[in-house]
């Protein structure tokens, strides 16, 4: 999903997607190799979501490092995954459920700054209904003396 951020320089970011129970039960049934039955496996499949920051088109200097970073992180049962993003214009911070996982990379954009800047969100939920909702807030700079 594409995110007008216009001029924005600072973001405060929060989005929750809410998985369709139904459908994950459905999933969950057919497959047990993720089960805690199935193979002694600490969580079931549901419990674990992979996070990715994709950071190779962050910027077109040479000499930065866009290594992809990733981790997982624990959904509990009945919970939305959430997650809040601080963007500025040179690093995105990424806190999943209320910070179990958290995230941070610095970009430095070359090009895509002002109005050309823009940020999309994703998930690669196939089989599944998805829900999402979204709060984006503009934060002003920091007046440090």
């Amino acid at each position: 999903m594409p995110l007008e951020v216009g001029s924005a320089t600072q973001l405060d970011i929060v989005v929750e997607f809410e998985v369709d129970q139904k459908d994950l039960e459905r999933i969950n049934g057919t497959n047990t190799t993720y089960s805690c039955n199935g193979n002694g496996r600490a969580a079931e499949r549901e419990g674990l979501i992979a996070i990715n920051f994709v950071c190779n088109r962050s910027s077109k200097a040479p000499d930065v490092d866009k290594a992809m970073y990733g981790s997982t992180v624990s959904i509990l049962k009945g919970e939305k995954l959430s997650m809040r993003i601080l963007l500025d214009h040179s690093i995105v911070e990424s806190f999943a459920q209320g910070g179990r996982t958290c995230i941070t990379s610095r970009i430095y954009p070359t090009t895509a700054v002002g109005e050309d800047a823009c940020l999309f969100l994703f998930h690669n939920a196939t089989d599944v209904g998805i829900t999402a909702s979204l709060q984006t807030w503009q934060m002003s700079s920091a007046d440090v003396q």
